[in-house]
């Protein structure tokens, strides 16, 4: 494999790696609400709803670099007018 040399490749390499960083929270958020599901005593549904909007908050904001959940779902629908209304109401 090549070195990379330019600035213009570093630069793409580390976005590409920032952007799969970047889905980290999404993905922590995620695993404790399935930690929440799964927990039979006591089980706590509630939070693990809020760990899922959570998730969808941080994959939001890492798809268009917004800094809240009403700038990216805004984002989303200008980036998206084909997506359903329900996935953008917030």
């Amino acid at each position: 494999m090549d070195d990379i040399g330019d600035a213009v490749e570093v630069k793409a390499v580390d976005v590409a790696l920032e952007s799969l960083n970047s889905f980290d929270t999404a993905r922590r958020h995620l695993e404790e609400a399935i930690r929440d599901l799964s927990n039979r005593v006591p089980p706590r549904p509630l939070k693990a709803a809020r760990e899922a909007v959570f998730a969808d908050e941080s994959a939001a904001r890492c798809v268009t670099g917004a800094r809240n959940l009403s700038d990216a779902l805004g984002d989303l629908k200008r980036l998206r007018p084909d997506l359903h209304p329900a996935l953008l109401d917030g």
